[in-house]
C-alpha cells in the first residue's frame, strides 16, 4: 500500500471515530419539565406540589425545583416543615432549611423554589421532598419526581457508553472488512510475485546456462580430476588438473566481470563462495605468482575444453613446474568448490 493511500485510510477512520462519538443518537425520552402532587394531602384540603423545570440537565446546569403549599383550609396550617434528597445535585441546605418551619395562613399560598445543580456525569435521578405540618393533628407525607437524565457534555460517561456501544454493534462488520481487504492485499502480492517470477524465469535460464552451469561443471571436474590424480588413475595428469583450476577461475573473473556476483538464495552462501574464490585465488597467485597464473588465464578461452588447451601447454612450463607441489601441499581446498551447487544457489 502506497503511503498516500495509508495517510488517506488513516484520516478516514479517525473521522469515524469521531463521528461515532459526538453523534447523537435517537432520543429515547421527551424533554419536558415534571410535575408531582400529594394526593393524600388533598384529603385535607391542603395541596402540596413539587415542579422541576427540565427532566434533562448537563454536569454544573442547574434545574429548579420548585414547592407550594396551597392551605385551602378556614384555618392557618402552622410548623410546616420540608426536606430535600437529590442525588447527583447540590443545592444551599443552609438557606433551604432557614425558611422552615412557616406557617401558612387560612386560604393562602406558599411557594419555595431551591437551584439544583448536577454533579453527576450520567445516569438517572429522582428528587424526593419530605415534609410535614401541623393543622389540628400532625399530618406528614413525602413526594418523589423525576427521573432526571444526566449528561457529562463532551466528555461524559454517557458518551463513552454510546461510543462502546456503537463500536461493539461495528466490531464484526469492521473485522470482516479488515481482513477481506488484507486478504485482497495477499492475494495481489502473490500474483504480483507471481508475475515477476515468470517474467525473470527466462532471463534466470539464460543466465544459468551462460554462466553458473559451466562454473558448476568445471568444480566437478577439478574435483574429480584431482582425486583420480593423486590415486593414480590411468589417463589421469597434472596437467588436466591445471586446466580444471584455471578454467574455474577464467569463468568466475568473467562471471564477476560481467555481472558483477555470484548471487544465491542463501546470503551465507552467496558469502561462502566468495569466501572461495578468493581462497583458490590468492593461494594460486601465491604458489605460482600473480604474472605466471595470468598468463595461462590470458590464453584460455572461456569455451575452451582441456583438447584447447593442450597445444598451449609449452607457453606454461614454468607454471607447471611448481604446480604439483602447490597441488600436494594445497589440493584439499579444491574441495572447498562443493558449496557452488545447483540445488543452494541461483543467478
Amino acid at each position: 500500500m502506497k503511503r498516500h493511500q495509508r495517510i488517506v485510510i488513516s484520516a478516514l477512520v479517525a473521522v469515524t471515530i469521531v463521528l461515532l462519538y459526538v453523534m447523537p443518537e435517537k432520543p429515547t425520552y421527551t424533554a419536558s419539565a415534571l410535575f408531582a402532587r400529594d394526593q393524600s394531602s388533598a384529603k385535607s384540603n391542603v395541596n402540596v406540589t413539587v415542579k422541576l423545570d427540565s427532566n434533562n440537565v448537563s454536569r454544573s446546569d442547574h434545574v429548579l425545583l420548585t414547592l407550594a403549599i396551597e392551605n385551602g383550609n378556614a384555618a392557618e396550617l402552622t410548623d410546616f416543615y420540608a426536606s430535600i434528597s437529590a442525588p447527583g445535585f447540590e443545592w444551599d441546605q443552609n438557606r433551604f432549611s432557614s425558611q422552615h418551619p412557616v406557617t401558612i395562613p387560612a386560604r393562602s399560598t406558599a411557594v419555595r423554589t431551591v437551584p439544583l445543580a448536577a454533579l453527576a456525569r450520567s445516569g438517572s435521578y429522582n428528587v424526593v421532598v419530605s415534609y410535614n405540618w401541623t393543622l389540628a393533628s400532625y399530618h406528614g407525607s413525602v413526594l418523589s419526581i423525576g427521573p432526571i437524565r444526566m449528561t457529562g457534555g463532551l466528555f461524559g460517561e454517557d458518551k463513552w457508553i454510546r461510543f462502546g456501544g456503537r463500536l461493539k454493534d461495528l466490531a464484526l462488520p469492521i473485522v470482516l472488512a479488515a481482513l477481506g481487504f488484507l486478504f485482497q492485499q495477499q492475494q495481489k502480492n502473490r500474483e504480483e510475485r507471481q508475475q515477476v517470477r515468470q517474467n525473470i524465469l527466462p532471463l534466470v535460464m539464460t543466465l544459468a546456462e551462460q554462466h553458473y552451469m559451466p562454473i558448476v561443471r568445471g568444480a566437478r571436474l577439478l574435483i574429480d580430476d584431482h582425486e583420480k590424480w593423486r590415486a593414480n588413475y590411468p589417463q589421469s595428469s597434472i596437467e588436466k588438473v591445471f586446466f580444471d583450476t584455471l578454467f574455474v577461475l577464467k569463468r568466475m573473473d568473467h562471471l564477476r566481470r560481467d555481472k558483477g556476483q555470484i548471487f544465491f538464495q542463501d546470503g551465507a552462501g552467496e558469502k561462502m563462495a566468495s569466501d572461495v574464490w578468493f581462497v583458490l585465488r590468492e593461494g594460486l597467485h601465491l604458489a605460482l605468482g600473480e604474472a605466471n597464473v595470468a598468463l595461462p588465464l590470458k590464453e584460455i578461452e572461456i569455451n575452451d575444453g582441456f583438447p584447447e588447451f593442450q597445444p598451449k601447454i609449452l607457453k606454461f612450463k614454468k607454471s607447471l613446474q611448481v604446480f604439483p607441489q602447490y597441488v600436494a601441499t594445497n589440493g584439499d581446498e579444491f574441495r572447498l568448490l562443493e558449496v557452488i551447487r545447483p540445488d543452494s544457489s541461483g543467478i
